[in-house]
Order: C-alpha cells, then sequence, then structure tokens
C-alpha cells in the first residue's frame, strides 16, 4: 500500500479512489472519481466502483457496523467510510482495525 491523497474535497470529493490508488499502488490520475461516472446515486456509484474493480478481479463488499470496535475482527487492508469532522462522508485506509 502506498498512500495517495485525495485531490477534491467536499461532498464530490475524491477520497475514496485515494483509497483505491492507495491499495492498487496506483496514481490518482488512474482511478476515477466515481462522482464523475454516477453523479449522486448511490446504486449508480457502487455500480461504477465494481465496474471499475471487476477487471482487476476484485469487488467490493459493504458493511454496516453500528461499532467501530468491530472493524478489529477483519484481518488486512480495509476502506473504511463515515462522517468527518467536517460532517461529510469520508473513505479512509483502516489495517488490522486501525486506520492508517
Amino acid at each position: 500500500m502506498i498512500p495517495v491523497m485525495q485531490s477534491v474535497t467536499g461532498t464530490r470529493g475524491d477520497c475514496f479512489s485515494a483509497c483505491l490508488a492507495s491499495l492498487f499502488e496506483l496514481p490518482l490520475s488512474d482511478v476515477p472519481n466515481f462522482f464523475d461516472l454516477a453523479g449522486d446515486d448511490d446504486a449508480k456509484w457502487w455500480a461504477a466502483v465494481r465496474d471499475w474493480l471487476r477487471p482487476r478481479g476484485f469487488g467490493v463488499m459493504f458493511l454496516s457496523l453500528s461499532d467501530p470496535a468491530h472493524l478489529a475482527l477483519f484481518e488486512g487492508w480495509q476502506i473504511v467510510c463515515g462522517k468527518s469532522s467536517r460532517g461529510l462522508d469520508h473513505a479512509t485506509i483502516w489495517r488490522d482495525g486501525k486506520m492508517v
């Protein structure tokens, strides 16, 4: 994993794309901002993510956890999404229950 920082912030930011770029060790420019592909439609957004991952041999699983301590149940790299301190949805990279 090579950390890649997002380049677009706000409600249509590219933090999730930066997480994928980090995990795949790609430049951010090689990963689309999925809002550009799907807009604000959640179903289309996740479909665009799946379509990007599929040819790379990966998929995505969405889990909703009520207690952040449950993240420690998962080993390895994860993209974890939640509310940032600014109140916006934000994605970050975690490993073995801790944000990295």
